[in-house]
């Protein structure tokens, strides 16, 4: 009831509405230890009847469609999945279906028919190797104890960044040492086959591109970065016979991952829109081949909700502004990715002491309340014409309202909310409270790429 509230506020109807768009990679058969915050069965099941209970999910395709002609449903979701695992079709889809949900699946070609990404190498290898250490020193990449899953989860975790970013040839090398390192057998059943991906598609379900091989497109030559993204697309619509119209970038952060000219490329591909990892939500203004999305995780229904809610005050960029900009986290997390104009607007909230910044969004004569752990605060909504509230205003408590530039009104709904009062004291830094969107998600962790 609150979430489906609070959720038409910030995503109403029409042209002043939001599109979550929810990021998934693999749903598990069963809990993995090594990585528990993985999705498994159970779990996908529970968050798809959260996000049935309060959310409209549509197909991604249809949703884009209904963005762009402001006529988007109140609290609008659609439901992607990354790279392509076996997993998706064998464990996911019968979900899906339970659910009577559409969901759009990125997928990357090389991998289909036998193949395995690189990451999943290194996680494999590290999870059937037999001893208590593993000894990487000779590549550069350190010594690990692996007696316990939590152990080797911190292994995995240590050694795909640093092999991440490589160039393509190095990092191939090394994942194949690390690979005689272990000396186990690896699977070659981690990603769908071509049949599966038609079954797929014939239960409803929309098929999008993610390249070929899975590359950094910012980290590779042009021609090559255009290759990547049309041959993947070519090598879906023989598999598919139809059109491909929707593509997500690889790993997926603006500015990092890829730039303004692979935009250029997936338009010229002939895709018809794209989505990337920042966070957010898209609106109408939002540029459409660049989509944020949002990554789930949360073990409650209302920890869920709420965070969904949130991530609908972040807006995509624009397609005047290019790649988002990343703004730093003073609070020890991941940087938050938001669009330029936002970040022109952004005002930070500070106590005057330790640099917290707070945020509020009320309902009636409720007052939620946060602090994010030093990120920037959104302000940009809170004068916005669109806003939906922008006719009451409240100033912050006084303890977060810092010199008199910071002490402007926020929106609210109704009278009883004029004088709110922190439910909380100040935190010190990087204790953030339910809101861990702003460091890099878990359901992520175990992915080196996206």
């Amino acid at each position: 009831m609150l979430v489906s509230f609070l959720g038409t506020l910030f995503s109403p109807a029409g042209k002043r509405g939001a599109l979550s768009i929810l990021i998934f990679h693999r749903v598990l058969a069963r809990p993995d230890p090594i990585f528990p915050d993985e999705p498994d069965a159970q779990r996908f099941d529970a968050l798809l009847s959260w996000i049935g209970e309060a959310f409209n999910v549509m197909p991604l395709d249809r949703a884009v469609a209904a963005l762009v002609e402001g006529r988007l449903p109140a609290r609008a979701a659609a439901i992607t999945f990354d790279d392509g695992y076996a997993d998706n079709y064998t464990v996911a889809l019968p979900i899906l279906q339970k659910h009577r949900m559409n969901a759009t699946f990125f997928v990357a070609t090389d991998f289909l028919d036998g193949g395995r990404m690189w990451n999943d190498t290194v996680i494999e290898a590290v999870r059937g190797y037999e001893g208590e250490t593993l000894d990487l020193t000779h590549l550069g990449l350190g010594r690990f104890e692996i007696r316990t899953p939590e152990e080797r989860r911190n292994a995995i975790q240590s050694l795909l960044p640093a092999i991440k970013y490589l160039p393509a040839v190095e990092r191939s090398a090394q994942v194949t040492a690390i690979g005689e390192v272990t000396r186990r057998p690896l699977p070659d059943d981690l990603m769908m086959t071509s049949d599966q991906l038609r079954a797929l598609r014939a239960a409803g379900m929309v098929i999008g591109g993610h390249t070929c091989s899975h590359p950094i497109l910012a980290r590779i030559d042009d021609d090559a970065a255009y290759r990547e993204i049309a041959d993947g697309k070519q090598r879906l619509e023989h598999i598919l016979s139809e059109p491909v119209s929707l593509f997500a970038f690889p790993n997926g952060k603006p500015g990092k991952d890829y730039e303004a000219k692979h935009v250029r490329m997936v338009r010229d591909a002939g895709y018809r829109a794209a989505v990337s990892t920042s966070v957010g939500a898209a609106r109408r203004d939002t540029d459409v081949f660049q989509l944020p999305r949002f990554t789930p995780w949360d073990r409650t229904s209302l920890r869920f909700g709420l965070r969904l809610v949130d991530n609908m005050r972040v807006r995509g960029s624009s397609p005047h502004e290019g790649a988002a900009h990343h703004l730093p986290s003073r609070g020890g997390g991941a940087a938050l990715a938001v669009s330029s104009t936002a970040a022109r607007a952004a005002v930070p909230l500070s106590d005057g002491s330790d640099g917290m910044t707070c945020h509020y969004y009320a309902a009636n004569s409720m007052l939620a309340w946060r602090q994010s752990g030093g990120d920037w605060a959104d302000a940009a909504g809170a004068r916005s014409e669109d806003h939906p509230m922008r006719s009451r205003w409240f100033r912050p408590p006084r303890h977060c309202r810092g010199s008199s530039s910071t002490s402007r009104r926020w929106p609210t709904i109704g009278r009883s909310a004029r004088r709110p009062r922190c439910p909380l004291p100040p935190r010190s830094p990087g204790r953030q409270i339910g809101h861990r969107q702003f460091s890099e998600p878990r359901a992520r962790e175990r992915h080196g790429a996206s």
